[in-house]
């Protein structure tokens, strides 16, 4: 990472957002392995040291254990405000655009939370 972190700083773009975007891959990867870890009553420390350190972002240490499966106010509350949070939201676009389009509902964490129960966080 730190050969990774060297070469950053001295790009400029488009090599740096090119850099940026190989590192999202880990960063995903991390936040899926942290709320894995959190879900199985590890603690936030522990995983840390064992996260994958090409997919290290200050926010991760932000990273709550959620309550149940309510994966709409992990998202609401943490993954927007990731480096990867596009992609997550991305995938919570299209997830809710189906659901919505299936059932004509207003979608809310509620929904959300009812649409993600059928998703793994591998899928996610």
């Amino acid at each position: 990472m730190s050969e990774f972190t060297h070469i950053l700083a001295q790009s400029v773009y488009p090599l740096n957002r090119f850099i940026e975007m190989m590192l999202h891959k880990y960063q995903i990867e991390n936040v899926v392995f942290i709320i894995e870890g959190l879900k199985g009553q590890r603690s936030i420390e522990e995983l840390m040291r064992t996260a994958d350190p090409l997919g290290y972002f200050p926010e991760m240490k932000n990273i709550q254990p959620i309550d149940g499966d309510d994966y709409a106010s992990l998202y609401q509350s943490v993954l927007i405000d990731l480096p990867v949070g596009l992609y997550f939201r991305k995938f919570l676009n299209e997830v809710t655009a189906g659901a919505v389009m299936d059932s004509n509902q207003d979608i809310d964490s509620k929904f959300i939370a009812e649409v993600m129960k059928d998703y793994s966080l591998q899928q996610i």
